[in-house]
Parts: structure tokens; C-alpha cells; sequence
């Protein structure tokens, strides 16, 4: 089976969502927790008012700064912008793009994780790639 696609920023960072594990679900939600304590505080208390901007600006870098992170290194990797040719076969995957190819055999993978819109395939130490579920919609 043979599939063509090119990988979205969108795509990209529900990728990355899904290999982050409980990390990149919980630190958003802990940051916004905090933020929402220093704001509490600094109504409360005008004395500490240096204390709760402090709270609110870590609670504002755990809640967003890991997302705009992830987008920045996606726009400025040309190689996730690529098209992509990806071939499975009984032996495995075969990726190519502009810059090269890569033959993975099927016991290369050491896990795969899913996510609403992507098969995110493991391999190694965070390798990782990226398939689309919309590839299969269309067959």
C-alpha cells in the first residue's frame, strides 16, 4: 500500500501531544491552575503583588511555552514540510521524501501510539512517523 501526504503543523503537534504522554496533557492544566492562583492572589493582596505575578508568569510558561516551542521547531524544519511517499509492504515501511529515504523493517518499530487524527510509529530513541488517518479514509 502506497500513500502521499504532506504533514501539517496541526498534524505535527497532535503528534508530539500523543508522545509527550501525561506531561504535555498535565502541565497545561497545572499552569493554568497556577495562574489562576496568582490572579486570586493578587486580588486578595495587593502587598504581594510581585509573588502572584511570579506564580502567573511560570503558570503562563506551563501552560504554553512547550506548544510554542513545538511550533517554532516545526517551521523551521524544511524537512517536515516535505512530501511524503510512504509504502508498507509485508517487510515493513518505506519513507521517502526530497531529502532521502528510509527502510524501516516491521521489528524496527518499538511502539506505535494513536491518536484522533495520526498513527504515530516508534522507533529508537523518539524517532518518530507520522501517518495520517485521512490516508485510509480514502481507500
Amino acid at each position: 500500500m502506497r500513500f502521499e501526504y504532506t504533514l501539517s503543523e496541526k498534524d505535527f503537534l497532535e503528534a508530539q501531544r500523543a508522545h509527550g504522554g501525561w506531561s504535555s496533557r498535565l502541565l497545561p492544566v497545572f499552569g493554568g491552575l497556577l495562574m489562576l492562583a496568582g490572579i486570586i492572589t493578587l486580588v486578595q493582596d495587593q502587598k504581594h503583588m510581585g509573588n502572584a505575578v511570579a506564580v502567573i508568569l511560570i503558570g503562563a510558561a506551563l501552560a504554553f511555552v512547550r506548544r510554542l516551542l513545538l511550533s517554532y521547531s516545526y517551521r523551521r524544519d524544511q524537512r517536515l514540510h516535505d512530501h511524503f511517499v510512504v509504502t508498507f509492504s509485508d517487510e515493513g515501511v518505506e519513507v521517502s521524501a526530497s531529502t532521502g529515504n528510509s527502510t524501516y523493517a516491521w521489528k524496527a518499530f518499538t511502539r506505535y501510539l494513536e491518536s484522533k487524527n495520526l498513527f504515530v510509529l516508534l522507533s529508537g530513541d523518539g524517532m518518530l512517523e507520522y501517518i495520517s488517518k485521512k490516508l485510509f479514509w480514502f481507500r
